[in-house]
């Protein structure tokens, strides 16, 4: 297995994006440039960024409950 940087972990990734996730990255890197949101530099930043934008809070919450439940 090779070596990846992070910050091509995330260049690689988005290649694979398509249709509505496409245009979302698209509009990230917009905001980017327009200093409207922080860098998505990171493995970690873009999963986090992914994550507040595609799963829902309600989705969330319940991964939570059932991880706390776990014996």
């Amino acid at each position: 297995m090779y070596e990846v940087e992070q910050d091509q972990k995330v260049k690689l990734a988005s290649l694979e994006f398509v249709d509505y996730a496409m245009q979302w990255r698209h509009q990230v890197m917009m905001d980017i440039g327009l200093n409207k949101r922080s860098v998505v530099v990171s493995w970690y930043d873009l999963k986090e960024c992914m994550r507040t934008q595609f799963v829902p809070p309600h989705y969330r919450m319940k991964l939570l409950l059932k991880l706390q439940r776990l014996q």
